[in-house]
């Protein structure tokens, strides 16, 4: 028998786990149940509040109907395979692949906020708008990211929809006009979506261990305009402690670019994951779904993949430890990560990666909201 550390049900006094190796006695034994998937499953009771549970209550693969690996899929998704050719290999669905990368995000956003919770910054950030597209061309996007200026570590994302840019002919101007009359983007999305960015990095920088904070940008001019969104922030530039650089985005973007953290994660992007390839078929026709496969790209960015390739003598230094986080900590988080689920009733999400993992971002054109499962609103 497995032992249990805290009730799952989000209602119940006892569901908010206790101390690390604390094991509570709150639950007895209540027979079997059998599944096709993994065969027979013990059954429990809580004592508190009365309600049934299993061990696969607290797996990743709760209630799914086939077992997929978890490795393999992230490592195949960070290496530029599409969701079909990724079903193809594992013999299964796109559905199925997307229920997985849905799962395996969740996790991941999970493990970035506990990591996160008691970061103090000790690095400058940088900061850059990636651009791409979700549905058609007709609705570009802007991917705020916010990065560690020595380590590449990504302190966090958010996403907007933008108004279609550029040149464009008499029929596709038209076009664009009667597009509008069904989803219209917001002319400040940029500003606030930035802004919202920054107020969640801004917030992990402490000045009793970090004195002074630069945010490198390049010249957009929705960035300032966001900064005074921030009261912390403006406060601290009037005391001259936060200092708000910008440099020519046109400059060459070698190691010496004061943005090389930006345009080096825009490239890996832009190489790894297929959705963001140019001139390509394969493209995000489900915003939702498309962060919830950039979240997973994330997390093997910055906890799997080696700070710089290149130097053969520390290949196993990652970026979350140039940022800072103690590696013992985020082995102990991997531990389990593929196996064991994170709720979200136990983590304190941003804004943004509360609608990541809700999947609360409003895909163009589309009627209605994506399909959440019970178990993953914490019910």
């Amino acid at each position: 028998m497995k032992k249990h550390r805290f009730c799952p049900n989000p209602a119940c006094a006892l569901h908010m786990p206790p101390k690390e190796g604390e094991y509570p006695p709150f639950y007895i034994c209540k027979g079997f149940y059998h599944t096709h998937v993994v065969g027979r499953v013990q059954k429990y009771q809580c004592k508190h509040c009365g309600k049934f549970f299993g061990d696969r209550t607290f797996k990743l693969d709760y209630f799914t109907k086939k077992s997929l690996s978890y490795n393999e899929i992230e490592h195949d998704h960070s290496a530029s395979a599409t969701v079909y050719s990724m079903a193809r290999k594992h013999k299964c669905s796109s559905a199925s692949i997307q229920n997985r990368m849905d799962r395996f995000a969740r996790n991941s956003l999970g493990m970035l906020c506990i990591l996160q919770e008691n970061l103090d910054l000790r690095e400058d950030l940088v900061a850059d708008g990636f651009e791409s597209f979700d549905c058609s061309q007709y609705f570009p996007n802007n991917i705020n990211l916010m990065l560690g200026e020595e380590s590449q570590y990504v302190y966090g994302t958010t996403h907007c929809t933008l108004r279609r840019k550029g040149r464009m002919t008499a029929e596709q101007k038209a076009r664009r006009k009667e597009l509008e009359k069904i989803f219209k983007a917001k002319p400040t999305a940029i500003r606030d979506s930035f802004a919202e960015a920054l107020k969640s990095a801004s917030a992990l920088w402490n000045e009793k261990t970090k004195d002074s904070l630069r945010l490198i940008t390049d010249k957009h001019k929705a960035y300032p305009l966001a900064i005074h969104q921030i009261t912390p922030l403006v406060d601290a530039m009037h005391r001259g402690v936060f200092v708000h650089e910008t440099h020519s985005s046109k400059i060459p973007r070698t190691i010496q670019n004061p943005l090389f953290s930006a345009n080096y994660y825009d490239r890996e992007i832009r190489k790894d994951l297929a959705n963001h390839h140019r001139e390509s078929k394969c493209f995000t026709r489900n915003v939702a779904n498309g962060l919830m496969r950039l979240t997973v790209y994330i997390h093997y960015h910055n906890f799997l993949k080696p700070f710089r390739v290149k130097w053969t003598g520390h290949k196993e230094i990652k970026h979350s430890t140039i940022a800072g986080i103690d590696p013992a900590q985020v082995a102990r988080l991997h531990k389990n990560f593929y196996t064991e689920r994170i709720f979200i009733t136990h983590l304190k999400l941003t804004p943004e990666q509360e609608r990541i993992w809700l999947k609360g971002n409003r895909t163009p054109l589309k009627q209605g909201g994506e399909y959440v499962p019970r178990y993953a609103r914490g019910l």
